[in-house]
């Protein structure tokens, strides 16, 4: 097959195209051979070899036989291929119209050779590997809390920018477990006008990854500053630093990259100004 593909290619040709075409003298009386030539010329033009002609290095050579009033037809490439056969029958034909349905026949058994000599085609490239690893980038304006103990205890409410680095998950048939890395920004504006912080943080984070849903559990420490503006406060601007925890819930059942996310975080700041607090985060966002 590697010599014939070579031999073909110096040819010009390719293993399925149609190639020239030579018909044999046809020698039965009830179709002549000029006749069946001179139809068969109309249904293929330029492909017919003539008589005189040299054979060129690869083409299809066409026989047909008697059979009582009946063609057998005969085609099969001279480089390679199966031979392709076929009866016609002709006794329904009238006589005149007989050259004309032997060559309408060869006609369409060359078109058969052709896509019998056609190549599978190429496999299908396989698919690119899964990502090992996800981001889901998440925002809102939605944080509400409260410091429970310290010098101070106050509700704030907030803002929060997330970017969470995740190993890939694939549920089948519903379950899988996931772990990564989150990085959030946080700005905490109080119930009143007087306190306000801007915080960073970072945790280990957990996933439990199920149909609809998915259930995650963060792990980390953040740092920060506030400020203390009202009268008389003693510090006025605090470090803070503390480790914290969440239990969130996220949802992408409907969206392609989008989700949704609840989350109940706690935490304990040091410093003047921290205590330990908590709060619920509701946030949406977009993994990919």
């Amino acid at each position: 097959m590697i010599w014939l593909a070579v031999v073909l290619a110096a040819a010009g040709l390719s293993p399925n195209e149609a190639l020239p075409v030579r018909l044999a003298p046809v020698t039965c009386p009830g179709f002549p051979d000029p006749a069946v030539r001179a139809a068969l010329r109309v249904e293929i033009r330029d492909r017919l070899i003539s008589e005189a002609a040299p054979a060129p290095a690869d083409f299809t050579l066409v026989s047909v036989a008697c059979a009582g009033q009946d063609a057998e037809l005969l085609v099969v490439r001279q480089g390679t291929g199966v031979p392709v056969r076929r009866r016609v029958p002709l006794v329904a034909v009238v006589p005149d119209a007989r050259p004309r349905a032997v060559a309408l026949a060869i006609a369409e058994l060359l078109r058969v050779d052709l896509a019998r000599n056609e190549p599978p085609p190429p496999p299908s490239p396989p698919p690119p590997p899964p990502s090992a690893f996800m981001m889901a980038l998440s925002g809102t304006p939605f944080v509400l809390g409260g410091y429970l103990s310290g010098e101070k205890k106050y509700w704030f409410q907030g803002l929060q920018l997330r970017l969470a680095f995740e190993s890939a998950t694939q549920p089948s048939p519903g379950r899988a477990w996931a772990w990564g890395l989150a990085l959030a920004a946080d700005s905490n504006g109080l119930a009143g006008p007087d306190r306000y912080s801007f915080v960073g943080s970072v945790a280990a984070l957990l996933r439990h990854e199920q149909s609809r849903f998915a259930w995650e559990l963060d792990v980390g420490a953040r740092i920060g500053r506030t400020w203390d503006q009202s009268v008389g406060a003693t510090p006025q601007v605090a470090n803070l630093y503390g480790p914290f925890a969440s239990l969130a819930l996220d949802s992408s059942q409907g969206w392609q990259h989008g989700f949704s996310r609840f989350a109940l975080e706690t935490g304990s700041d040091s410093g003047p100004l921290g205590g330990r607090w908590v709060r619920l985060v509701v946030a949406g966002g977009f993994r990919w």
